[in-house]
């Protein structure tokens, strides 16, 4: 199902700098003035924090990797920012087998929301307006972080967007 070839990892030492580069983000956005990234905000003409609560780990990705590097992420964030709420997300749409095994594993993991991603026809937005009626009301929160009803397949807007596709969202 849905596994990942070991020539495919990158050693956890490897995402380092991705780490510090999230966690420079939060400081650079809530840190004290007399934090590096906090002084550098400051002397941008920003001294008051800017009350970072959410940051995204990821987007549209899946298989194991996701998760076993979302985990080092997710570890690594709430070690030094325990209040900041962790976004993941679900991968690149709303059903199948990488959407049930990214939801199966994060489910264990509790993140404070779930990003998922609809791009679908118009039909596929009516049948689904109740998704969320039967949603564990005690598991993770969703983000609907990226959707949009095409009806026709065309390479431009005015094909895609239209009163069809409006209310099929709105739906």
């Amino acid at each position: 199902a849905c596994q990942f070839n070991s020539a495919e990892v990158v050693a956890m030492d490897e995402l380092q700098p991705y780490i510090d580069d999230a966690l420079d983000l939060i400081e650079f956005a809530n840190g004290a003035v007399t934090t590096p990234w906090g002084k550098l905000r400051n002397e941008l003409g920003h001294p008051l924090p800017f009350n970072l609560k959410y940051i995204g780990v990821g987007n549209e990705q899946w298989e194991s990797q996701y998760i076993e590097r979302y985990k080092v992420f997710e570890q690594a964030i709430l070690a030094k920012y325990p209040d900041i709420k962790i976004v993941s997300g679900s991968g690149p749409s709303p059903d199948g087998e990488y959407f049930n095994y990214a939801w199966k594993e994060l489910k264990k993991l509790q993140p404070a929301l779930i990003d998922e991603h609809y791009y679908k026809p118009p039909a596929w937005f009516f049948a689904n307006a109740t998704r969320y009626d039967n949603y564990d009301r005690k598991g993770p929160k969703i983000f609907a972080g990226e959707y949009a009803a095409h009806s026709k397949e065309a390479n431009d807007a005015e094909g895609r967007n239209n009163w069809e596709s409006a209310l099929a969202e709105a739906a």
